[in-house]
């Protein structure tokens, strides 16, 4: 009988397929990558807009702080915003607020 390899590895390959699925499980998952979803940018984009009350475009501190929930502290919040604060303008234009200050798109 003569063995055809082809067919040989067909069989044997599903013997193996568990053994790399189970290596990829052990990686570490990446929880956060930074980027912003749509949904979440149309989120974001509807908060922008509730905050900035004087209609202007940007955030100022004040309007940042003011939407926030009372159990936020402070002194996280300002660095939040000035992190946030890619020009360092003292303002938060939409897309700094809605990409938290990254470039969009990563």
């Amino acid at each position: 009988m003569k063995l055809n390899t082809s067919r040989l590895f067909i069989l044997i390959l599903p013997l193996f397929l568990p053994c790399a699925v189970i290596g990829q499980e052990t990686e570490a998952p990446a929880t956060d990558s930074g980027a912003v979803s749509a949904a979440e940018e149309t989120e974001r984009i509807g908060y922008f807009v509730s905050r900035d009350t004087d209609g202007d475009g940007k955030l100022t501190l004040e309007e940042f702080m003011a939407g926030q929930p009372e159990t936020e502290d402070a002194e996280a919040l300002r660095s939040r915003f000035t992190f946030w604060d890619v020009d360092k303008d003292g303002f938060l234009s939409r897309s700094e607020y809605v990409f938290k200050g990254k470039p969009v798109g990563q």
